[in-house]
């Protein structure tokens, strides 16, 4: 609006250096103001469109991001699901792993348990059965010459 205003005063000023009529001056300015506010409008108007075709191209764009998203969300959603299932069995697994490597462990010390005191029994019989072995062979001799 100022910029209409000063448009006006200057073109009256260059209008009274050129002595016109005034009612022709009047209309002058006036059809400039009217081409002028009509150029204006038709920048703005095409600005107005390309924002508009920018909104709906992005606003196009967003929604297919959205929608993308939306499913990456529900994807991501059952992995982790997937994965904290998976960790509880494995947790369970490893429990029972522990457990069962214990007892294995008690298992195989009563087993070494059991065969050193098998060896000590073994070495006392084996000692009982050399000595009564050896004492035989110092009897059969005798008692084959007494006969």
């Amino acid at each position: 609006m100022k910029v209409t205003v000063a448009a006006c005063f200057l073109a009256g000023a260059a209008a009274t250096t050129h002595k016109a009529n005034p009612i022709r001056r009047v209309v002058s300015l006036l059809q400039g103001l009217a081409d002028k506010v009509e150029k204006e409008g038709k920048a703005a108007e095409k600005a107005y469109n390309k924002l508009v075709c920018y909104c709906e191209g992005n606003t196009k764009e967003l929604e297919a991001t959205i929608q993308e998203e939306g499913e990456t969300i529900e994807r991501l959603t059952s992995e982790i699901e997937e994965t904290k299932s998976a960790k509880t069995q494995l947790d369970a697994d490893l429990k029972q792993h522990k457990e069962d490597r214990e007892a294995a462990k008690e298992a195989i010390a009563k087993g070494d348990e059991m065969r050193e005191k098998e060896a000590a029994d073994f070495a006392s019989e084996s000692g009982d059965m050399k000595a009564n072995l050896a004492a035989m062979d110092q009897a059969i001799p005798a008692i084959e010459k007494g006969m």
